[in-house]
């Protein structure tokens, strides 16, 4: 969800770059690729919180206690 939203912001902003009548193509490929970076970022905090909760809770240990 925020990435899209990011996604949107940056495509208004390369429009109204656009209807400026500028060379913003660096502008916008660097816009769009520091969005994809912040996206790619928020995903691997969320993927270690998720790892960071199970281990607290024990959920690695009961598996290998039942083996």
């Amino acid at each position: 969800m925020l990435s899209a939203g990011l996604f949107a912001i940056a495509q208004s902003i390369c429009y109204i770059l656009d209807a400026l009548d500028e060379k913003v193509e660096r502008i916008c490929g660097v816009l769009f690729f520091m969005i994809l970076e912040i996206s790619f970022v928020g995903i691997r905090i969320m993927i270690v919180q998720v790892v960071n909760k199970k281990v607290k809770n024990g959920f690695f240990e009961r598996g290998k206690k039942s083996c």
